[in-house]
């Protein structure tokens, strides 16, 4: 028999950088993503009051 060289990591067990960061940092970590991820665009948008 020989020893494998799979590494098995199960969910929880290690601590990773997001288990660290509050949810505030976390919600700005995601704004920042989502942000980068849109395409850029040029509209102007006025909203209108009634």
């Amino acid at each position: 028999m020989r020893q494998g060289t799979e590494l098995f990591d199960a969910d929880g067990v290690k601590l990773e950088p997001s288990d660290m960061m509050t949810e505030r940092q976390r919600a700005a970590d995601d704004d920042k993503r989502i942000l980068a991820e849109l395409p850029p665009h040029w509209a102007q948008f006025s909203e209108r009051g009634r």
